[in-house]
């Protein structure tokens, strides 16, 4: 299922379950669309749009920690000889192009233009890969019949005449009886011809002028950071300030920032704030807090102010992280359509937006209670953790008004505008200068943040399965026992569950059937949450203690008995503190999207308290 909603002219939408076809824009929070098949026009606003699922019949999309390397790495040269044509406009695209592709990569150029339409559809890398069967009992034409569907409706259909479908039906037919095929039936056709894009029909019926004059978006140049989320940066540094616990209001520690910007504009894109040491997951949830809609995070944290920054980003700069490189987010970043570039070992230009924005934001910072200053010298006698007044989400808030109402809305002498000014400018368009046009907004975000969540492979099992010593199981698992794997049968298979690294009650099951997560609990519910960190710090004290098998009983045991001493020591350390606010206080999500009970609805993990894992962004040093 499509994750994004296109807003751009020409493509459908679902509005109140209507289909609409994009007019125009009105700004950032509305669009204008015509309802299908009517000619009235309606203003809708851009939250409550929804993508139109009648143009992606896929399912689910893969699970791209299940895809073989060698398969993912296909669909990734697939895509980069494809690319040039997903970029270009559709007057621009000729069949000497796809033809060219074609050639390289030994299809034929239906296949070509299937990939495209469903490149425009999902926006994904993994629509690429070679996928298995999913119309199991039901029928499917062969290669041979559906090349001679194409090419019928192509020839007979798509023409300034326009004729009935009944002569595409017939030509099939002909062409069919010619190669000795089993002609398909009308219904299959009279559907191939119904998923036809208006554009499309406009554009083969009328001239691409006219398709162009109705259709297309005004659009930027590219590459470059010469229009919005054309170029992105990511870095991350410690903040200059001491937060505090919630529930005793003392000191813990220095929180960690990253942050997201577009170079082009200089606007703040995402961020997030954390305890503990950034990681791969902490990164990723930056990114998908730049890319996700701010409404619901605005609401979240109870500041209302103009943030209309959405959309994925076509490339992003980070630092020599090795998150970055075959990882999860690595591979999520590829199949968004994200290109991770690196920035040159000892070449600071190419870091120098963010590192000059860090300067800006920590300095703003300084000017709170418990402030560390930029050095030791700055500081002098100053009690830093004596004068600690705020929260991490108290900062997290505080930040939150700075980028989105102070910070966007101040002169930046790089661009000569202020960021969020320039940042329209390059949406929307000024009286000289053509905009891009609204990006396309995740209409899904908690399926979305599933691509960066960590994870496990297990077998299923009479019991269930286990992590970390932990029994979890649902009846859902129940088609899955034993099952062999489908490459061998003398091997178990293994499946993917996702893991919520804050609370271990539910695990989410990757059903290879409908390729939907499914949450599975604690196979004895009356066990108390717990978080993989408490669980791992206590398997390490019962191993130190003696223990040569451990199991979920001493597992759980053993964590009561952590809490406990936790809670006597809270006032004394901030190590008990900063446990306690890694477990009861995590961070705020990038969307406050209700959880539902299906695997869109899985509860997404907060943050990665094994951080030392995987180190993030390396090399990094402080801005002066």
């Amino acid at each position: 299922m499509a994750v994004s909603v296109a807003l751009t002219p020409g493509r459908t939408i679902r509005w109140r379950k209507r289909r609409f076809v994009v007019v125009d824009s009105t700004g950032f929070d509305a669009i204008i669309a015509r309802e299908v098949g009517k000619s009235r026009l309606a203003r809708i606003p851009v939250s409550e749009v929804r993508p139109d699922h009648t143009t992606d019949r896929r399912g689910g999309s893969a699970d791209l920690v299940s895809v073989d390397e060698k398969q993912w790495r296909a669909a990734v040269k697939r895509f980069s000889i494809l690319k040039p044509l997903f970029e270009m406009d559709k007057e621009q695209r000729t069949r000497v192009h796809v033809e060219k592709a074609a050639k390289i990569l030994n299809r034929h150029p239906a296949t070509i233009y299937r990939w495209i339409e469903a490149h425009e559809n999902s926006q994904r890398v993994s629509m690429l890969l070679r996928k298995g069967r999913s119309d199991r009992g039901g029928s499917r034409v062969s290669k041979e019949i559906d090349e001679i569907i194409q090419a019928a409706i192509k020839k007979i259909y798509l023409v300034a005449e326009q004729p009935q479908i009944t002569a595409v039906i017939e030509e099939v037919n002909l062409q069919c009886f010619k190669a000795k095929l089993k002609r398909p039936g009308a219904s299959t056709i009279r559907r191939r011809i119904a998923n036809l894009s208006e554009r499309l029909k406009l554009e083969k019926r009328k001239g691409r002028k006219a398709a162009v004059e109705r259709y297309e978006p005004i659009k930027g140049h590219f590459p470059g950071a010469d229009r919005p989320l054309a170029v992105a940066q990511i870095d991350h540094t410690p903040m200059d300030v001491i937060v505090v616990d919630e529930e005793h209001r003392q000191p813990i520690q220095r929180p960690s920032l990253t942050v997201v910007i577009d170079v082009y504009s200089r606007i703040v894109l995402g961020f997030a704030i954390y305890l503990e040491k950034p990681s791969a997951f902490t990164a990723g949830l930056a990114i998908a807090h730049a890319i996700l809609p701010k409404e619901d995070w605005l609401a979240g944290v109870g500041v209302r102010a103009e943030w209309p920054c959405w959309g994925k980003m076509r490339k992003i700069h980070c630092d020599n992280a090795k998150e970055f490189r075959g990882s999860v987010i690595g591979r999520a970043c590829q199949d968004h359509g994200i290109t991770v570039e690196h920035r040159p070992p000892r070449e600071p230009r190419y870091g120098g937006h963010i590192e000059r924005g860090f300067g800006t934001w920590l300095t703003r910072a300084r000017r709170i209670k418990g402030t560390t200053f930029s050095n030791v010298e700055k500081k002098g006698d100053y009690d830093s953790e004596g004068r600690a007044i705020m929260t991490r989400e108290e900062l997290e808030k505080w930040f939150t008004i700075y980028v989105a109402k102070v910070y966007a809305n101040t002169f930046h002498n790089g661009i000569k505008t202020t960021p969020l000014a320039k940042y329209k400018e390059g949406i929307l368009g000024t009286d000289s200068h053509p905009g891009i046009g609204l990006p396309d907004r995740v209409s899904e975000p908690t399926t979305f943040m599933l691509d960066f969540m960590p994870f496990e492979e297990r077998t299923i099992q009479e019991y269930g399965v286990v992590i970390d010593h932990i029994f979890f199981f649902d009846d859902a698992l129940r088609p899955w026992i034993h099952a062999p794997d489908p490459e061998d049968s003398k091997r178990a298979r293994k499946f993917t569950f996702r893991i919520n690294l804050r609370d271990m009650r539910e695990i989410y099951f990757r059903d290879p059937t409908s390729n939907t997560y499914i949450a599975i609990p604690y196979r004895d519910r009356t066990l108390p949450p717990v978080s993989r960190w408490e669980v791992q710090a206590a398997e390490k004290r019962l191993r130190e203690a003696g223990y040569a098998r451990v199991d979920q009983a001493l597992i759980f045991e053993a964590v009561e008995e952590m809490r406990r001493v936790e809670q006597e020591s809270e006032h004394k350390t901030k190590k008990a503190r900063r446990a306690r606010e890694m477990r009861h206080r995590p961070p705020r999500k990038p969307s406050a999207t209700p959880p539902k009970s299906s695997s869109s609805g899985a509860r997404i993990p907060e943050t990665d308290p094994y951080a030392e894992r995987v180190e993030a962004f390396e090399g990094i040093v402080e801005p002066e």
